[in-house]
């Protein structure tokens, strides 16, 4: 009889469903701490407003003079 194709998950089940109990606890216990920790620290959310407005905030750090000369420069050299 041809063995059922199993997936990567249920494999892993077998895999875990084998190892001594002490084993399985501790996998648990590392589980939930990691989980734990996880929980504990959300990510922040990002604001998609304040990122809209990063770039024209660099922008603006320039002098509009610069900026112009700048371009000045740049156009007559071509």
């Amino acid at each position: 009889m041809a063995r059922k194709r199993s997936s990567g998950l249920e494999d892993l089940i077998t895999l875990l469903a084998r190892l001594p109990w002490r084993v399985s606890a501790l996998i648990g216990v590392v589980g939930w701490l990691v989980l734990r920790q996880i929980a504990a620290n959300p990510p922040t959310p990002v604001n998609a407003l304040n990122t809209a407005i990063q770039p024209a905030r660099a922008i603006d750090g320039l002098s509009w003079q610069q900026y112009s000369t700048a371009f000045e420069e740049r156009h007559h050299a071509v």
